[in-house]
């Protein structure tokens, strides 16, 4: 573990602080009262301390204590608890740790910013710090100490590796066990709200973009008397049956001008945007009298439109939200119902990466349990020779293993 940064506000004499640690040995020197014990203090707040009296410095009404703390890979995915892993940001790569003291000597611990026990620090605290003091003799009698110092005496590096890998993919198994458990509940209570969806869905067979384009025929079909009076008068206007309309005065228009562009040359250029404008009204008519044609009335098509509009508008009551929404929705159904129909396959299949990670993880439990018996009475009797040369040749150290729960360092418990 590596602590980044330090952060104390209003702690006894300290009104604000902020430490950024270099690599490597950082060390803080000074003579007595200048606060290197605060800075202590503050350190062992995060890991679960309990405060103790005058903590709470005049500066303010609280004292806070922040320290962000880079960890080693894996660090997530073994011995913490599961409250603190579910407090975890995505993403988050750091250890974010804070403690709030009032003055009533009321204490609030944070974890990346939120709410957490303080059994959680102290559990934390264990694994991410290390004091040395006068007293640091108190430590050996930590179970999690005493079992560093055997797997370390003994060479169980590799072995503690893979058996933290091991417990790591137990752990994703068990998790998605229980997902596919609660996935397969909620779609077995959603059954028959899912099942209408399917097949209400299925039988309206809704297309791509098909409620836009109803609308739009719909108001096409509505207004048909429109379109053929605006149709007609345009084409009227254009290249009436009787009369001269604009494209007989535009053809007009085109050869008078053409007749006395010799005159003045530079006319050839508007004669000839005349020509143009003949064209394209004579298109245009040509376009109008073909949509015109194309117009007549659909009552059946139109009682047809009306329906599956209305039919859209049913589904979206009954079930919530948009049509289009409701086509994804119908979907994600099929998929629940596909899974209750294969859930027993699927949790069968979850069930089998359970029990084979477990298997994994006690394999790997037991041979880190074989190796820790076998160094055992060796390590003892390295510690005694170190006595014997502390001048007590008498004393004896034994080492007792027992079963403990399985986990990241296997499942013993050593005294």
């Amino acid at each position: 573990m590596t602590l980044l940064r330090l952060q104390i506000e209003n702690l006894a004499l300290i009104e604000h602080a902020e430490l950024e640690m270099a690599d490597g040995l950082n060390v803080f020197t000074g003579e007595t009262g200048a606060g290197k014990t605060m800075l202590a203090q503050a350190i062992g707040l995060l890991a679960g301390a309990a405060p103790a009296a005058g903590m709470v410095g005049p500066h303010a009404s609280e004292t806070y204590v922040e320290a962000e703390f880079a960890v080693p890979e894996g660090f997530f995915d073994g011995d913490l608890p599961a409250a603190v892993n579910a407090l975890r940001p995505d993403g988050e790569e750091t250890l974010v740790v804070a403690r709030r003291i009032s003055g009533s000597g009321r204490s609030r611990a944070m974890l990346w910013g939120r709410s957490c026990a303080r059994g959680d620090l102290e559990a934390i605290g264990e694994l991410l710090l290390e004091i040395s003091s006068q007293h640091e003799a108190r430590r050996l009698a930590l179970p999690a100490t005493q079992l560093d110092l055997l797997d370390a005496a003994v060479g169980n590096d590799e072995l503690r590796r893979e058996s933290a890998a091991a417990w790591s993919a137990l752990r994703a198994a068990r998790a998605a066990l229980e997902r596919a458990r609660a996935d397969a509940g909620e779609a077995e209570r959603r059954r028959g709200e899912l099942e209408e969806l399917a097949a209400r869905m299925e039988e309206a067979a809704v297309a791509d973009g098909e409620r836009g384009r109803l609308e739009q025929e719909r108001e096409r079909l509505r207004h048909l008397d429109e379109l053929t009076a605006g149709l007609g008068g345009a084409a009227a206007l254009i290249n009436p049956d009787d009369g001269e309309g604009a494209l007989t005065m535009a053809a007009r228009a085109a050869e008078l001008v053409a007749g006395v562009q010799r005159y003045q040359p530079e006319l050839e250029e508007l004669a000839g945007e005349l020509r143009d404008a003949f064209l394209r009204l004579q298109e245009s008519g040509i376009e109008l009298r073909a949509q015109l044609d194309g117009l007549e009335a659909e009552p059946q098509r139109l009682e047809w439109v009306e329906s599956r509009l209305q039919l859209f508008a049913d589904l979206e009551r009954r079930f919530g939200g948009g049509i289009e929404a409701l086509v994804e929705r119908a979907a994600d159904a099929r998929q629940a119902l596909d899974l209750l129909s294969e859930g027993g396959r699927l949790l069968a299949e979850r069930e089998r990466a359970v029990e084979d990670a477990l298997a994994a993880a006690d394999r790997c439990a037991s041979q880190l349990h074989d190796a820790r018996e076998a160094g055992a009475a060796g390590f003892a009797r390295a510690v005694e020779t170190e006595l014997a040369d502390l001048g007590m040749d008498a004393a004896r150290l034994e080492v007792v293993l027992e079963p403990a729960e399985l986990g990241s360092r296997g499942a013993d418990h050593v005294r």
